[in-house]
């Protein structure tokens, strides 16, 4: 392995994937200067991720971070096409030479889950962020900040996050990803370590009891209603909502929408801004369009799709595409805890035949 190649590598993992499942593997050429980005499904078989699809955004998300590492550096690197099991294959034109460096931004960028202050985003930063975020193979990204249209988003996603966490294989899922045997604090390899969810000590008492909580007792407590509050809440604080679009349903598309996402995330992170994925949308819609029956049927297909109609008409701005990625933003205090990364030698394969 070359230490451009390892540069490569260490800024790609640093991306945003879903409950840090961190769901990509590199294919690694030394010899060519080729690395493929690939999938792996045994990281996320939750239903959250069904057909695999924010699993592949993830990897889109990494395939941005080894791009923008590549340019930021000076390395000539070319997409080239892939076929599977490769999502994506980079070729460096210059593997040989110094390492390089990794940008602070995309150490620095991180999921805060904290409440925002709801500031009102000034007219030349908006400016500045769409800037950053143009359309990418069809792909859109929009900035939601107009207060009324906000208010109405969040009791809307309070709603969705209700009916995800409400279905039980959904709710066991994510609660698995919460490393409850790691201090709170600690920056874990895999999954997400309790502070990062930014709860309350009653409320970790109770996040602690809810794997071993029957569904019926969830409903008759209102705890469903808890993560509908909590969730409006966390929307009604932020300055604005970014939305990205995708065009259609094909997997290079989700891709697509995965650097369009970071790209997005990176410029809020680079402005100051903090940011927090809202994805119980998008997440229950994937799950009709590639979940069992069973998932659909526990759903409820039409509950589902009179939620989507809900959204697209307070976000025109999807059209006749879908919401891709869905995320607040705002300014806030760092967050209690964030997440650690695998590092890449445990997530590469070197192999001469790999290009």
């Amino acid at each position: 392995m070359t230490p451009r190649l390892e540069t490569l590598l260490a800024a790609a993992v640093r991306a945003a994937s879903g409950d840090n499942t961190q769901p990509w593997r590199f294919a690694v050429d030394p010899a060519a200067g080729r690395i493929a980005l690939r999938l792996d499904p045994t990281r996320d078989p939750s239903p959250m991720n069904a057909g695999q699809r924010m699993a592949r955004i993830a990897v889109g998300a990494a395939l941005e971070n080894l791009l923008r590492t590549a340019a930021a550096n000076g390395w000539p690197a070319a997409l080239e096409p892939a076929a599977p099991p490769d999502l994506a294959a980079v070729r460096l034109a210059d593997p040989a030479g110094e390492p390089g460096r990794i940008e602070d931004v995309l150490a620095r960028r991180v999921t805060n889950r904290r409440p925002y202050d709801a500031r009102p985003v000034p007219a030349d930063l908006l400016a500045r962020l769409a800037a950053a975020t143009p359309e990418l193979d069809g792909v859109t990204t929009h900035w939601i900040t107009d207060r009324p249209r906000l208010a109405a988003l969040a009791e809307l996603i309070g709603r969705c996050d209700a009916v995800m966490f409400g279905e039980p294989t959904m709710r066991r899922a994510f609660l698995s990803k919460v490393r409850f045997d790691r201090p709170d604090a600690e920056e874990v390899e895999e999954g997400l370590p309790l502070a990062s969810l930014e709860v309350a000590g009653a409320d970790r008492f109770a996040l602690r009891l809810m794997p071993r909580l029957p569904g019926w007792l969830l409903k008759a407590t209102g705890g469903l209603r808890v993560f509908a509050k909590k969730a409006r809440q966390l929307v009604e604080s932020a300055s604005g909502l970014c939305l990205v679009v995708a065009p259609d349903d094909r997997p290079e598309t989700d891709l697509a929408v995965g650097r369009a996402m970071q790209r997005a995330w990176l410029a809020l992170t680079a402005e100051g801004l903090a940011a927090q994925p809202m994805m119980s949308l998008p997440v229950l819609e994937n799950a009709l369009a590639n979940g069992p029956p069973e998932l659909v049927a526990s759903l409820g297909r039409e509950r589902v799709r009179g939620l989507g109609e809900e959204f697209r008409k307070l976000a025109p701005e999807v059209g006749g595409g879908r919401p891709g990625y869905l995320m607040r933003f705002g300014w806030a205090a760092p967050p209690s805890g964030r997440t650690g990364r695998l590092p890449p030698r445990a997530v590469t394969d070197e192999s001469a035949a790999a290009g």
